[in-house]
């Protein structure tokens, strides 16, 4: 039964959607502090791997009741959303799964089959890990792949009790970044097939035209779901403060002080090891973008980051004197 599964904590790890099997692996008591929630599930492996047909996981996990809202952080992609995840994965009792590769999955499969009976899984994988988390007395939090969150969007209008925080950050700079280092997605051709997809068939061809129509996707949908939205900018800033609004904002309690740790590292590569700094200015310094290139960025994304950038409810208003 089910049951089980929650009681030993097995989180989902993979979705086969050749065989329509999900497989689940314990998990729930890890720390999650590799940048990545596949690569927390393949250093605290233990051998221990269970498989559930989808359809009987869809048709167990719905009498679950979680009395913990659903927490969301969609983004932009290269907008400080790692850093965020994890400064919040600090705290010992949050469980922060960070771009989890089997909503990446299921959203491929929602892609390429339709979002009707797809949709029923994608809530109920989220509804799960609400489940597990429940019962080891964890608060969860789940940071999207960016390009996932037009579909997961979707797939939770109208779900009650569902808490979304929106990182952003312009799209010149984001392009930019993407440019320099091709974010994942891009290098797998199955994921970007399926991207091309979500934005209507376009053309991948262009890459900075590509991303810069991905940006947009996102932001569109973010910005027909009401959630306060953070700037990259406002979180390099001030870290603390950032960190303590979205744990408000996200009902993961008030806080007046950092979480121990947050010195060491609010200062790291949040993709990279503990042991990397963040070189914005030597190693991980993004060249802007050619001026052909921001010219088309602009007239793709120009409209949208004005939308944005008037209409949107900045997570951080003006700023109190800490005590």
């Amino acid at each position: 039964m089910l049951e089980q599964m929650v009681e030993r904590g097995a989180l989902p790890v993979a979705v086969d959607t050749d065989r329509d099997v999900l497989v689940l692996s314990p998990l729930a008591e890890a720390r999650f502090d590799e940048p990545s929630f596949d690569g927390t599930a393949r250093a605290g492996a233990d051998g221990r791997l269970y498989r559930w047909t989808l359809d009987d996981f869809v048709d167990q996990v719905a009498k679950y009741r979680p009395t913990q809202p659903l927490r969301l952080i969609a983004h932009t992609s290269r907008c400080g959303s790692t850093l965020l995840a994890n400064l919040l994965g600090l705290r010992p009792h949050h469980m922060v799964l960070k771009e989890p590769g089997f909503l990446v999955h299921s959203s491929q499969r929602a892609l390429r089959r339709g979002p009707s009976r797809e949709d029923v899984l994608l809530r109920a994988l989220l509804h799960y890990c609400r489940a597990v988390a429940d019962a080891h007395h964890r608060s969860l939090v789940v940071k999207l792949t960016s390009w996932t969150a037009p579909l997961i969007l979707r797939a939770l209008e109208g779900s009650p009790d569902v808490r979304w925080l929106f990182q952003w950050r312009d799209p010149a700079a984001v392009v930019a970044s993407q440019l320099a280092s091709s974010p994942r997605w891009w290098t797998h051709e199955d994921i970007r097939s399926d991207v091309a997809r979500l934005l209507a068939h376009q053309d991948e061809t262009d890459p900075a035209r590509f991303y810069a129509l991905v940006w947009c996707a996102i932001t569109n949908a973010a910005l027909s779901t009401p959630m306060p939205s953070l700037r990259y900018e406002d979180l390099v800033s001030d870290k603390l403060r950032a960190l303590l609004a979205a744990e408000e904002w996200l009902s993961l309690g008030v806080a007046q002080a950092a979480p121990d740790g947050f010195e060491e590292r609010k200062s790291q590569y949040s993709k990279g090891s503990s042991s990397q700094r963040f070189d914005p200015v030597g190693a991980h310094r993004r060249p802007q973008l050619e001026e052909h290139q921001a010219t088309a960025v602009q007239s793709l994304s120009g409209e949208l980051l004005s939308a944005l950038q008037n209409t949107a409810v900045p997570l951080l208003g003006p700023a109190k004197a800490r005590p």
